[in-house]
């Protein structure tokens, strides 16, 4: 559910750049040597005809429940990557006509945490007035914000803060009869969407189906590699609806 959150804003400097060097020998890296997201980060010649450069994202994880097992580095990748295809236009995102705008440049970081159901009930309780445990809250950042402080330059914001409970998340993978992995990632898809501004509740009905709508194309395009999110996940071929 979107949650305000107050954000603080701070001025950073770029990263300085150097190019990569070919090893002694060796030409640049072939096309099927580096993946889709890595040439969409940095496309460089070999990047596809229209896909600009892709500024990379930071993305905080914090895991306060140990089970399930949750494999860190491929979470970051498979967030990043959800990010990438909400901003880019087909066929190397899912961007088209309708969809929510998404915030400029300067927004590009995104914290996750994973928690359990006692602490998750107390913050439904806290900000929703809710006297149970939800599967995710998001705290959006960027809501209130003018376009003048968005675009402001030498600026980088966040985009907000996502909380998951992995209890609960156990239990509704056993509930729509697919893997623990794949619920994870369905949560991280439906918590990403409220950052950026969809609803499900409190809306239009056809709002509300924007969201679903979205929520399922992300879903469908990165359920293959669900698997990858926690160590040992399962593969299950039931999709909710």
């Amino acid at each position: 559910m979107p949650l305000k959150k107050k954000t603080t804003s701070k001025k950073v400097t770029p990263p300085k750049t150097t190019p990569k060097k070919h090893p002694k020998g060796r030409g640049p890296q072939t096309k099927d040597s580096v993946s889709k997201y890595d040439r969409a980060r940095n496309p460089g010649p070999m990047a596809p005809k229209g896909l600009s450069l892709s500024i990379p994202w930071e993305i905080q994880v914090q895991i306060k429940r140990k089970t399930p097992r949750l494999n860190r580095a491929a979470f970051v990748s498979r967030a990043e990557a959800i990010l990438f295809d909400l901003e880019r236009p087909a066929p190397h995102g899912i961007r088209s006509r309708g969809m929510k705008p998404f915030p400029p440049p300067e927004v590009r970081q995104l914290s996750v945490s994973f928690i359990g159901d006692k602490e998750m009930h107390l913050l439904n309780r806290a900000y929703r007035g809710k006297d149970k445990p939800t599967d995710v809250l998001s705290f959006a950042a960027l809501e209130g914000l003018t376009a003048r402080e968005l675009s402001a330059p030498g600026v980088e914001l966040a985009l907000g803060d996502l909380v998951i409970s992995l209890d609960t998340a156990v239990i509704q993978a056993k509930r729509y009869r697919w893997s623990e992995s794949e619920e994870i990632l369905r949560l991280l898809i439906h918590g990403i969407l409220h950052l950026l501004g969809y609803d499900h509740e409190r809306v239009a009905p056809r709002e509300a189906q924007l969201m679903r709508r979205v929520e399922r194309r992300l879903f469908k395009r990165h359920r293959g590699l669900a698997g990858t999110l926690l160590t040992g996940g399962r593969k299950s071929s039931s999709l909710r609806s």
